[in-house]
């Protein structure tokens, strides 16, 4: 065995040993201008290696100047022949051949796909649905208009269209040219009634960026806000990273920001206040929604004008094939929407409608409680909203919109007494003396949006999106007090004044929005973009004590200073790009120019984000990026209320900017699960906020006198468990998290925690599918107590003024967020039967809201029912233990 092995190693030394002696010998080799035969003939005899070539492939004219000192024969031979179509190969026999190099291969033909992802029963656009072909494995998502361009090779495809909640759509092509092709998508019957986030369709496509959730809401049963209604906000509080008062009180913050730093959509246009029922409620009424996209960390370049995060809603656009409608009906509130066609499969409409019912339940029970007390009045309160589309498509290549939406609350108190005069000593001979008082306040704010936007295909790979925008949030709250004095029944005066605070935002702007697909690794989207500001914050009117016999000579002072006006103009560009296998990033750059009063701001803020597949369904990701924001908001509460005041950055006040770098992990064990772990760091500068102590009314133009400006931090970590599939779904998730702010002018110079640093977060749901009509769910949430600032003293402060004189308590605080609420915890339960009689579907759903009727506090309030101190307080909640019924019909 061992000899045999020993003459196999010997023949293969040998044969190396003639390779090594053929082609890798060294040696010199000169030659000037000789022709291509006679040189390959010299270099034979002098390797003393055969060469055989055919002269009928060489070529005539070539000629051969080479000056070569102990170099391979390999090397020589290159040389030789270069600048020619030969090559060589060593042959069996040790013999050298002269060949023609083979032709290139012909360029592979690319052919680009282009069209629509639609709904089968409606024809309306799916966003963010995803086609691939399984072939290549390459694959795109649609836009927000249901566009959708990919690049493929020609020949063989096997497409796949999939959305969530629909059934996925095959088709095999032979592509030879490049086609428009349209796919409709069946709803899915047997789809459970859970909240889906974008990680849970990983497996379809690539993963999520991070930092990025998007929630679908057809067929959506998360966990029911109050009285049953699927909330948009409320589905966003449970997301890690997100910070909100007791049961949504007072808006809403992301990773360590404040309530106006997030970018709220509703179809591309910003919303200012995006709340009904100071944050219980949101202004998206679910009927309408289709689509929610969250953006909670460096979000990219296409987006700006905030800089914590964006909440882009998109609702639906019409069904253009049949009529369609549904209403809902519960004990808080009601909702009606119809769609249908107005020229089918080219045009349709939609139009919806909420009101709340809050009010029929606050009047008669509040003018009760006043009857018992010998005074009258009445307390009411509820909101509306509307929201209107229409669209038409001219041809294949061109489509125009148009929608509105108008929501306003609406908040009523009066109330009235008499106060009997007592004349001191008695005089029954006098008559009887009566003071009639009476006083209310009267608070109306809402939106008004409007836009219209136009879609053009160019070509199969670029696509644009024309829009021009109108949104105005308005606040208004008048306070009469009327006090009429009679003797004896008869008139004998009337005291009368108001104060009245308006607050009016508008904004007008256009953009254009490109999306082009250069290729099958490049998704290229750019714009530009111009806004007009305009806040008007306060106009004040005072009525003083006017006499009956000159009743109709008003004495009016007023403050109505003129408007703040400022000019946004932005541009952007960002490139998806899938680099390899691996490695998937979105770097982009975005361009801003604020011109505000006094002053005009260049801002350059680069973003990039990446992701790369470490494994098979393990994702490392991270991001960075700069945002800017040219808007403030001045709050004293913090809180972000209808009566908080919105302005532009100045001269004196420069745009918010924000620094976030974040990293994470992603992995999904199988086809049921998603496990993922996030970190941030975050630093904001020129944040601004009101001086200690101070009580003034403000208006457009003295505000800069009374804020201040600082900085803040933020950081956290934010864990995500769940599971997407099967009878029982539902997820854990957790966030450790803390916030921190420092003004030179505020707390002495030390930095302190900021209203929202709740340091623990954690949410757990559980949705069984019992039955075909069956679903039942259970929600659980606990966060750390919010932070407050409580004033230890006071001393009187007077403001003389001869409009408005002004004399009351002003309180003195240790320090601010010195005092932390009680934690926040609550869970809910519920049942919802779901049965369809054609064309008719119903669902009812039956639950509790706060089911061990957790008394979270709000806020706390100062109270004059103190035993032995001067200051005392209250600890007010909103939303005890709460059952609700909800029935909804669609046809």
């Amino acid at each position: 065995m061992f000899r045999l092995i020993g003459i196999l190693c010997f023949i293969f030394c040998g044969a190396a040993a003639t390779a090594q002696t053929s082609l890798e010998q060294v040696l010199d080799f000169r030659c000037k201008n000789k022709p291509l035969p006679e040189a390959l003939y010299e270099l034979s005899d002098r390797a003393e290696v055969v060469i055989s070539f055919n002269n009928s492939l060489l070529p005539a004219d070539r000629t051969v100047t080479v000056n070569l000192r102990r170099k391979s024969l390999r090397f020589i031979l290159t040389a030789v022949l270069d600048e020619t179509d030969l090559d060589f190969i060593l042959s069996d026999t040790d013999r050298i051949l002269i060949t023609q190099k083979p032709p290139p291969p012909p360029p592979v033909s690319r052919l680009t796909l282009s069209g629509y992802l639609l709904d089968a029963d409606t024809g309306e656009p799916l966003i963010g649905a995803f086609l691939q072909d399984s072939l290549s494995g390459q694959g795109t998502f649609s836009n927000a208009y249901g566009f959708y361009s990919l690049t493929l090779s020609a020949g063989n495809t096997a497409l796949k269209a999939g959305y969530v909640g629909y059934q996925s759509a095959r088709r095999n092509l032979n592509l030879r040219t490049g086609q428009r092709i349209d796919f409709e998508l069946q709803p899915s019957l047997t789809l459970a009634e859970v909240i889906i986030y974008a990680s849970d369709v990983s497996a379809q496509a690539a993963p999520a960026k991070i930092g990025t959730e998007e929630i679908w809401l057809r067929e959506q049963a998360v966990t029911p806000g109050i009285g049953g209604e699927n909330d948009v906000i409320k589905a966003v509080h449970n997301l890690t990273g997100v910070q909100t008062g007791a049961d949504g009180y007072g808006g809403f913050t992301v990773r360590g920001g404040n309530v106006d730093q997030n970018l709220v959509l509703l179809d591309g246009v910003p919303v200012y206040n995006s709340s009904h029922a100071l944050g219980l409620y949101s202004i998206f009424n679910p009927s309408t929604v289709s689509r929610t996209k969250v953006v909670k960390g460096v979000f990219p370049a296409r987006y700006g004008g905030r800089i914590s995060s964006v909440l882009d809603v998109r609702t639906k656009e019409g069904n253009n094939r049949r009529l369609s409608g549904e209403a809902e009906v519960g004990l808080l509130s009601a909702s009606a929407l119809i769609e249908g066609p107005i020229v089918p499969e080219k045009s349709s409409f939609l139009v919806s409608a909420r009101r709340s019912f809050l009010d029929l339940y606050s009047r008669p029970i509040y003018r009760r409680q006043l009857e018992s007390e010998t005074s009258s009045g009445e307390l009411s309160y509820f909101f509306y909203d509307v929201n209107g589309k229409i669209n038409h498509r001219f041809n294949r290549r061109d489509k125009v919109y148009f929608s509105f939406y108008v929501g306003e609350d609406r908040f009523d108190d009066s109330f009235a007494e008499e106060i009997r005069v007592n004349f001191l000593p008695p005089a029954p001979e006098l008559p009887d003396s009566v003071a009639t008082l009476s006083v209310s306040r009267n608070r109306r704010w809402g939106n008004v949006i409007a836009s219209g936007r136009w879609n053009h295909t160019f070509s199969d790979k670029l696509f644009a999106n024309t829009t021009l925008t109108y949104t105005r949030f308005y606040f208004q709250n008048v306070q009469p007090r009327q006090q009429i004095n009679t003797i004896d029944k008869q008139p004998l005066d009337t005291l009368f004044n108001v104060r009245r605070f308006n607050s009016n935002n508008q904004d007008i702007a256009a953009k254009i929005d490109f999306d082009y697909h250069p290729s099958a690794t490049h998704h290229l989207l750019f714009g530009a973009s111009v806004t007009a500001h305009r806040f008007q914050p306060r106009i004040i009117q005072f009525e003083g004590n006017i006499p009956l016999d000159t009743f109709t000579q008003v004495v009016e002072g007023r403050v109505d200073r003129p408007a703040l006006n400022s000019a946004e103009y932005d541009a952007y560009v960002e490139d998806e790009w899938q680099v390899n296998e691996r490695w998937r990033v979105n770097p982009g750059l975005r361009f801003s120019v604020m011109q505000s009063p006094g002053r005009t701001y260049y801002r350059t803020q680069p973003r990039f984000s990446f992701t790369y597949t470490a494994a098979e369904n393990f994702y490392v990701q991270g991001a960075a990026g700069l945002m800017v924001q040219p808007v403030h908001l001045l709050t004293t509460t913090g809180q972000g209320r209808a009566e908080d005041l919105w302005v532009s950055a100045t001269s004196r006040f420069a745009p918010i900017e924000s620094r976030q770098i974040s990293l994470g992990l992603e992995y999904h064990p199988g086809d049921f699960w998603n496990l993922s772990v996030e970190g941030y760091l975050k630093d904001m500068k020129n944040i601004i906020s009101f001086q200690e102590g101070l009580i003034q009314n403000i208006d457009a133009q003295s505000w800069q006198n009374v804020v201040v400006s600082g900085t803040g931090t933020a950081r956290g970590l934010e864990f995500n468990f769940r599971k997407v599939s099967g009878r029982f779904t539902g997820g854990l998730s957790y966030t450790l998290a803390s916030t921190t702010r420092l003004f030179a002018a505020r707390n002495q110079g030390k930095p302190y925690r900021h209203q929202f640093d709740r340091r623990n977060n954690l949410n757990a749901d559980l949705h069984w599918k019992a039955g075909k009509k069956i679903s039942v769910f259970w929600a659980f949430v606990y966060q750390s107590g919010s932070l407050t600032s409580v004033p230890q003293a006071s001393y009187l402060f007077t403001q003389p003024s001869l409009l408005f004189p002004f004399q009351g308590q002003v309180p003195v605080y240790s320090g601010l967020s010195n005092v932390e609420l009680p934690p926040y915890h609550r869970m809910d339960a519920g049942v919802h039967f779901n049965w369809a009689e054609k064309p008719i579907k119903h669902q009812l759903k039956i639950g509790i809201y706060n089911f061990y009727n957790r008394q979270n506090p709000s806020y706390y309030t100062v109270s004059d029912e103190c035993s032995n101190s001067d200051f005392c307080y209250k600890q007010v909640t909103l939303v005890p233990f709460l059952p609700y019924l909800r029935y909804q019909v669609k046809f």
